[in-house]
């Protein structure tokens, strides 16, 4: 005498006859209300079964038919573990004496004991979950040395467990005084939606939960939960409303947060206005409206720019460029939302679009010494406009065409010039608006009467091959045409050059190991020569190294600064590399 099943749920129950001992037995079933109170025990509460011995299938053979079904009673998308002999649970039952028997196996199944039966399995332990909801019968037949012998069992397959699946559609986090909505979605085994209804207990999680109150229905919805900061436990679960199952428990937490704070929107205008108490800024300027709104309890996700009213964009920052026409005041309006959904009040800004009137420009020079200072004199004429660069651009007269020799920036300008010419100056100014002065340009003639001084100074005479050495003329006064520059390298060959530009350093590099004489010459404007004073004769001594023993000498200049004003010398060292080339190669 025992208990073979209890539970708070509506249920069936099924036991295998092996269970039971053969004889009578009296099966007894009672229910308790919420009160504890049990029902009474009575003849319509009992029932009588009867287990007998096999019905004679396997007649007098020594093969035991031991099997069960875990569990007896299940659902449809559940998995039924069929269990013969050795593999029975809890405990092994042999269907023979022999413990090497080779037993076969062949499970059928027939379903709701209606039309022939089904194969479903011929192993000692399997699973199967292709089901059919009702009750069936199923039958194992076991053959050993020639003997077949056959037990049945029953086996009561329910509709499917439903599913559910709910959706908080304020959030399982939301603020005080908000209002909960939860939505539910009861699901099959196939996943597919089917008619249930729903049962809400509501706990508050602190600890020692309380039931607050318990709810129906799908969607719920929540405000007075919503009234009271703290955590809340929400125990739910469906029941198939055609087939009476119901699902397994759920649970969710739902936290709510103090009383959301409502958004403030903040408006940033780039580039910096020109000043005044109301922004102001050029016509031609291009401004970008940017949001640095704020949300104390949360983010901003969503914005509205009104331009002059209008709704401009819905994006955290974006531009807008004007014209002429659109000279005077203007106004921003700006409106955000936070993630609950609340929108900021509008913060305005207005702004004033201004004329830019180009800046006026000119400059007059004072002379000291040989030495020029260019002053500049350019004003902005808007009130709050100023300038905020200077550009010079120098113009020498070379063979009679005015080359550019050098741009600079500032307000003024020191020049030294290095020989006679025609120069030309000429100096634009842009203010802080963008616009540019006209050119401003004025001529100074120069005509320098400095003695003749060769002056050359070199760097050093022992290199590396790969290096370079370096030849200095910024020293040299007088009227000069240009320098020569003659190579003699080790194997006898010469390599003539003509500098034209002394603005800086004149260069040569040496990829071979050897002594190589350099001659430096200078040219007068007037043809003057003065012999030996007007030449310098250097030695180059160039080390060796591994890396090099290839044994190319190709000589390269490289000269700091091209000018447009020497044609001639970029012809000339194209002409020179591709020569050098050439040489080295004949050479190898």
């Amino acid at each position: 005498m025992g208990v073979l099943a209890s539970g708070s749920e509506n249920h069936n129950i099924m036991i295998s006859s092996s269970t039971f001992s053969i004889g009578e037995h009296t099966i007894t079933f009672q229910v308790r209300d919420n009160n504890s109170e049990w029902s009474s025990d009575s003849s319509s509460s009992r029932a009588n079964l009867t287990v007998s011995g096999r019905d004679g299938g396997g007649g007098d053979s020594d093969i035991d038919v031991n099997f069960g079904i875990e569990p007896p009673t299940l659902h449809i998308g559940e998995t039924a573990t069929f269990r013969a002999c050795t593999e029975m649970y809890p405990e092994p039952q042999p269907c023979v004496n022999d413990p090497d028997a080779d037993l076969d196996f062949y499970w059928e199944i027939r379903w709701n004991d209606e039309g022939s039966w089904s194969y479903i399995g011929n192993s000692e332990i399997f699973t199967f979950n292709d089901l059919q909801e009702g009750t069936h019968t199923v039958k194992l037949s076991i053959t050993y040395d020639g003997d077949t012998v056959n037990e049945t069992q029953q086996m009561i397959v329910l509709p499917p467990i439903p599913q559910v699946v709910i959706d908080f559609t304020s959030g399982d986090s939301i603020k005080e005084g908000d209002i909960l909505e939860i939505t539910a979605q009861c699901l099959d085994n196939n996943q597919d939606e089917i008619e249930c209804d729903y049962y809400w207990d509501i706990y508050d999680n602190d600890g020692n939960p309380d039931l607050l109150f318990r709810l129906s229905g799908s969607p719920i919805t929540l405000t007075n939960l919503t009234n009271s900061q703290g955590s809340y436990e929400i125990v739910f679960r469906s029941q198939d409303s055609e087939s009476g199952i119901y699902s397994s428990y759920y649970q969710a937490i739902v936290n709510v947060l103090p009383p959301n704070q409502s958004p403030t929107a903040s408006i940033v205008i780039s580039p910096d206005s020109l000043g005044g108490l109301t922004p102001q800024y050029y016509w031609t300027s291009v401004l970008t409206f940017s949001s640095s709104s704020n949300d104390p309890d949360g983010n901003i996700v969503a914005y509205k720019w009104y331009y002059d009213g209008v709704l401009t964009s819905e994006d955290s920052q974006f531009s807008l460029s004007f014209t002429n026409a659109d000279i005077g005041l203007h106004q921003i309006k700006l409106e955000v939302q936070d993630n609950d959904g609340v929108w900021s009040s509008q913060t305005a800004t207005g702004f004033k679009l201004k004329d830019n009137n180009e800046p006026t420009c000119d400059w007059y020079p004072e002379e000291n010494n040989g030495t020029y200072l260019l002053i500049s004199d350019c004003e902005d004429p808007d009130e709050e406009g100023f300038i905020v660069e200077y550009f010079w651009t120098a113009y020498a007269n070379i063979d009679g065409d005015n080359v550019i020799i050098f741009n600079a920036t500032g307000r003024n300008l020191t020049f030294t010039p290095t020989f006679s010419s025609d120069y030309v100056f000429t100096l634009v100014a842009t203010d802080n608006g963008g616009l540019s002065s006209s050119a401003a340009g004025h001529s100074i003639d120069v005509k320098l009467d400095l003695p003749k001084n060769f002056i050359v100074s070199f760097g050093s005479k022992e290199i590396d091959v790969g290096d370079f050495f370096h030849i200095d003329f910024s020293e040299t006064t007088g009227e000069y045409s240009y320098f020569k520059v003659k190579v003699t390298s080790p194997n006898g060959t010469t390599k003539d050059y003509q500098v034209n530009d002394i603005s800086s350093n004149f260069t040569i590099g040496f990829n071979e190991a050897g002594t190589y004489p350099i001659d430096v010459q200078v040219v007068w404007a007037d043809g003057t020569d003065r012999g030996l004073d007007d030449f310098y004769g250097p030695t180059v001594t160039v080390g060796s190294k591994a890396e090099s023993s290839t044994g190319d000498s190709n000589e390269s200049v490289d000269l700091a600064e091209e000018s447009d004003d020497l044609p001639s010398l970029s012809l000339l060292f194209s002409t020179l590399t591709l020569s050098l080339i050439a040489v080295s190669r004949r050479q190898r």
